[in-house]
């Protein structure tokens, strides 16, 4: 990652400070939204999640490595953490029997579809960032909350994709076709029946079903690693700053913080080299890590009850799935090295 020179003063401080570093080493993971193993083509929100390394904490003095977890949604899906995880519930609801749930708007109560038809603000969220799409590495993201820029201000991060010349014509036809499937210009309770019937391929018979059969069930991962193997992929970090009032609220965070009201500026360029994204001993790293907004430093800290609460939230997640909390820079490098010389 490398500092832009010119970006505005306001933001110099910190990780963008133009008094220390001016470029870091960055990881990145790209994930879906479920906890379970489905289909690419299944409706889904798409994640990444980056790791910079060396970031020097002004209060302490220490150098750290700072986490950034961003979705393809300009919001999470609830204003705080307490309404986030209602959501959470309702997304796993599923995932147990509820024979005696009563049933509303033809849903049964504290189910997925029950609970985006009784809370539209998440519904008009979640829909669009769960369409298909062709290729992680051309999404957008958002961080779902505010951090610290500098005392006196607030700010949000998001990640723009830069284009490359890598193309797939067969697998943008397949999921132009799929989005199709997805009418977000019809009224919100349709788009939610819509959404429910899609996913997990509800309808065996169905278009999108169907559509998923031409595809190898990891079409993402494997469009990553031929991407990842042909051509730098390019990612900017953009900021946006806080201005008070309704229009950029720091608790409410089912509000976006819109173009118009917060222009986004880029304050850095990710880079990834070319590399061998199929390597075991990479993909065995990227499996044990965790992310988590808990890696921060005391400049950046995250904001509102939404970004504190996901400290526990991650931290809760990493342990059940026996993630590794932390990696080394030289960890990291090393695996490059290695996997440079493989290449050769």
């Amino acid at each position: 990652m490398s500092l832009y020179s010119d970006r505005p003063s306001d933001t110099m401080t910190g990780l963008f400070s133009d008094k220390g570093k001016q470029s870091y080493t960055v990881i990145a993971r790209f994930s879906n939204g479920t906890s379970v193993s489905l289909h690419d083509l299944n409706p889904d929100v798409k994640g990444m999640a980056i790791k910079i390394f060396g970031v020097v904490d002004q209060q302490t003095g220490e150098s750290k490595t700072v986490d950034f977890t961003m979705t393809n949604s300009p919001t999470p899906f609830g204003t705080d953490q307490a309404k986030f995880v209602e959501f959470m519930k309702a997304n796993l609801w599923h995932l147990k029997p509820h024979p005696s749930s009563p049933i509303e708007y033809g849903y049964k109560v504290g189910s997925l579809p029950w609970f985006l038809i009784t809370h539209p603000k998440v519904a008009k969220r979640l829909i669009p960032a769960s369409v298909p799409v062709a290729s992680v590495t051309t999404q957008r993201y958002w961080a779902g909350h505010a951090y610290l820029l500098h005392p006196d201000q607030a700010m949000k991060l998001n990640m723009t994709p830069v284009k490359t010349a890598y193309k797939n014509a067969k697998l943008e036809e397949t999921i132009r076709l799929a989005k199709s499937e997805f009418p977000l210009n019809a009224p919100l309770e349709d788009q939610v029946r819509n959404f429910a019937a899609k996913d997990n391929f509800n309808n065996q018979h169905g278009r999108l079903a169907q559509l998923a059969n031409t595809l190898n069930k990891d079409y993402l991962a494997n469009d990553l690693a031929d991407r990842a193997s042909t051509y730098p992929i390019k990612f900017m970090l953009n900021a946006q700053l806080e201005h008070g009032g309704d229009e950029t609220p720091i608790e409410d965070n089912l509000v976006e913080w819109t173009e118009t009201h917060s222009p986004s500026f880029p304050v850095a360029n990710i880079t990834f080299d070319p590399q061998d994204a199929r390597n075991p001993e990479l993909t065995a790293m990227c499996e044990r890590l965790s992310f988590s907004p808990g890696h921060y430093v005391s400049q950046h800290r995250p904001l509102s009850n939404m970004g504190r609460g996901r400290i526990f939230t991650y931290l809760a997640s990493a342990m059940g799935r026996q993630a590794q909390q932390d990696i080394s820079e030289e960890e990291v490098l090393q695996i490059k090295r290695k996997i440079a010389l493989e290449r050769k």
